[in-house]
């Protein structure tokens, strides 16, 4: 599970941020909140993102997005001579030239981790792991290793490895990473978390990231399939069933299909996975049953013949079964785009009707959902760039407003600012 994330200087934020995912003392909706096994510690199952377009929402979301690239990618030899693609806040000519800052605490298995690094394009600064075993009164913390510069020092909770490892780690690589590849024990439940625990889908690389998981899905779980159906079913997006046809990989046409959806740069990794999926180059292509007004069934091609909205939806259904099936954290950008109110209402209350450690982060400029979906005070986050430019993180649970106060209303009116002062835009003259 995800207790809190930090940035600083990367993209729009320029002091270092954090979002957190403790839930407050606030004992409304205690099912949008579960134990985390620290006794007087629960921790939040979903968290929203407010604010004006441009105001740094979307770059929360690629900031954890990169932390976890960078996790799983730094060690390995392409990426050698590779600068590492961090963007620190260009409007402050200091910060332009400095190192960016990430880091998560986690809890794994029991144990609280702290992980973070600071990194500019060429190398990275400094890296630190430790782990605690009492969360909430911050006891028996062990340090696991602490880097500055090329030095590295293993505190007395590491067990394996020192002087070898310390030698494979490369400038513009992370020691977490280098351990992993070397399967370091010491490090495996850190990495196997940003490796299978930590997903991420936006706009512009959904169809990449959900049709793949389709795609699997498909070939070896028959309870998504029937998951998928009862969902589409449900949504009365007029769906009867959901099926499968198994056909030969022909390449060209996969692009073609993904051309329709997807950024020319996102088409090809989505290609290189079909490829390698465990049964070989044949795919299980999902397909939808439709009723005829006599009764007979006919089937479309999902990904082709259904609208925007439902593919959406299909894209998602896997994201979503994932997650509440194996306890993920899914980092998701413009929840609401393509997609009906209600729909998203529905689609929210599965995460906190589920029982789990499940966590979603999403991004929204739809204000109904703080009254609609019943968001807690403590779940409803806001970004807002300063006259600098630069963003900052506020909790809706910081302005004490009267619980009966419709959060959309108070939002809109902005008092919690998060809201765009908008002239006239002038489109109409000459």
């Amino acid at each position: 599970m995800l207790l809190q994330f930090s940035l600083g200087n990367y993209r729009s934020f320029r002091e270092r941020q954090k979002l957190s995912l403790v839930a407050s003392g606030d004992h409304t909706h205690d099912g949008h909140v579960f134990d985390t096994g620290y006794a007087g510690l629960r921790a939040l199952k979903s968290v929203a993102l407010f604010g004006a377009n441009a105001s740094g929402k979307s770059n929360l979301i690629q900031g954890l997005a990169l932390m976890e690239q960078l996790v799983r990618s730094s060690a390995k030899d392409s990426q050698r001579d590779e600068p590492l693609p961090v963007e620190p806040f260009a409007l402050d000519a200091v910060t332009a030239g400095a190192p960016t800052e990430f880091e998560v605490v986690i809890v794994v298995d029991g144990e609280c981790y702290t992980y973070g690094f600071t990194a500019d394009r060429e190398r990275v600064h400094e890296e630190w792991l430790s782990v605690s075993r009492k969360l909430a009164a911050r006891t028996g913390t062990r340090e696991l290793y602490s880097r500055s510069g090329d030095e590295i020092r293993f505190g007395s909770g590491w067990r394996g490895e020192r002087q070898h490892l310390a030698g494979m780690t490369r400038s513009n690589g992370l020691l977490l990473s280098t351990a992993a590849m070397l399967n370091s024990a010491a490090v495996t439940p850190v990495f196997s978390w940003f490796a299978k625990r930590l997903w991420f889908a936006s706009e512009g690389v959904l169809g990449a990231v959900g049709l793949s998981r389709c795609f699997e899905r498909f070939k070896t779980d028959e309870a998504f399939r029937v998951a998928l159906a009862r969902t589409l079913q449900h949504a009365d997006v007029g769906i009867s069933d959901v099926d499968y046809l198994d056909e030969p990989f022909d390449e060209e046409r996969l692009k073609n299909e993904l051309g329709r959806m997807l950024l020319p740069e996102a088409i090809e990794p989505v290609v290189q996975h079909v490829r390698q999926l465990p049964d070989g180059p044949a795919r299980r292509k999902p397909v939808t049953k439709h009723r005829r007004t006599d009764g007979s069934i006919v089937a479309f091609d999902a990904m082709r013949q259904e609208s925007e909205g439902t593919k959406k939806l299909i894209l998602l259904s896997a994201l979503w079964y994932d997650m509440l099936h194996q306890n993920q954290v899914l980092a998701l950008d413009e929840i609401e785009t393509r997609l009906h109110p209600a729909l998203v209402d529905r689609l929210l209350a599965e995460v906190h009707l589920a029982a789990g450690s499940q966590q979603l982060i999403f991004t929204t400029h739809d204000a109904g959902l703080m009254d609609t979906a019943a968001l807690r005070r403590d779940q409803v986050w806001f970004t807002e760039k300063d006259e600098g430019g630069a963003t900052h993180l506020s909790s809706r649970w910081d302005f004490r407003a009267r619980k009966d106060v419709s959060g959309a209303r108070a939002y809109l009116q902005g008092r919690y600012g998060a809201v765009p002062v908008i002239g006239e835009l002038g489109l109409g003259r000459s």
